[in-house]
């Protein structure tokens, strides 16, 4: 039997119902929107990156940035889990923005969050997003900034802001980002924010910029923030950031260390050190 049912609203359009941590969740139904569903439903998704997340937010004080917000299902988990959270969504891609809008009000949260149409970067101005082939038939996640990403397929000219000049009128208590290989550009571009606001980091590192890598992690020391590499079941710090099979890391500031460890430990996830 599954644990999640499908569903439709008076308008005909369908979406599937489910519980994750305890909240109760709807995503609209959209091509591959089941794997996503299957995945969470059975606390596979990302792990441990959900619960993490919600972990943090209900502990600390601040807005959500969900940089790469695509269909929205970390905006909707942020929302759920502090009815008064206040969420930046960042989504460049107009069929993913549509679909993040559709979850954000099935969910009954819309209002909580602030929707951008720009792609957050170390620059200003303009820039291309690289669309790959969508052949598949699914919802494309895979757009990037990055031009040598994936095979594009088609291009689309968007805006492109640093999170520091939009001067966001709260302060930022976590950041997601999953951007597609863009996550150290848009770091670079938030650095004041990073030692301003001292949000919790959970972002996506993919392999082949290892230069661009290792200067992430001088910037991140320079921060006296601390890596973490994700695992299902642990979090590995390490000095310098590296790929990982994981993929998700967190990037905590000396000062949170602490509450970063209280989250672990409520969902039994190891804190390990390399060597």
């Amino acid at each position: 039997m599954s644990n999640y049912t499908k569903e439709q609203n008076e308008d005909g359009s369908e979406f599937y119902s489910f519980s994750f941590a305890g909240r109760s969740l709807k995503l609209a139904e959209h091509p591959g929107t089941i794997l996503s569903v299957e995945s969470l439903a059975a606390g596979a998704y990302e792990t441990p990156l959900p619960i993490l997340l919600m972990a943090t937010v209900s502990r600390t004080d601040g807005a959500f940035c969900d940089v790469g917000a695509n269909i929205g299902i970390y905006s909707v988990l942020a929302a759920k889990t502090k009815v008064d959270a206040h969420i930046y969504a960042f989504e460049p891609l107009p069929a993913a923005r549509k679909v993040l809008t559709d979850n954000l009000r099935l969910n009954g949260v819309l209002h909580q969050v602030e929707i951008s149409e720009c792609a957050l970067s170390d620059a200003e101005g303009t820039a291309a997003l690289h669309l790959p082939d969508p052949g598949h038939g699914l919802l494309e996640t895979s757009a990037s900034l990055e031009a040598d990403f994936k095979a594009a397929a088609n291009t689309i000219e968007v805006p492109i802001r640093t999170l520091d000049s939009l001067k966001l009128q709260r302060k930022l208590a976590v950041v997601k980002a999953d951007i597609e290989g863009h996550e150290a550009a848009f770091l670079r571009g938030a650095t004041r924010t990073l030692a301003e606001d001292r949000p919790i980091v959970y972002a996506e590192v993919l392999s082949g910029a290892y230069k661009t890598l290792f200067d992430l992690s001088k910037m991140l020391e320079r921060l006296e923030y601390i890596p973490f590499r994700m695992r299902s079941d642990a979090v590995i710090c390490t000095k310098i950031i590296v790929p990982d099979k994981g993929w998700n890391y967190a990037f905590v500031p000396v000062e949170k260390i602490d509450v970063f460890r209280d989250c672990c430990r409520g969902h039994d996830i190891e804190m390990l050190r390399s060597y």
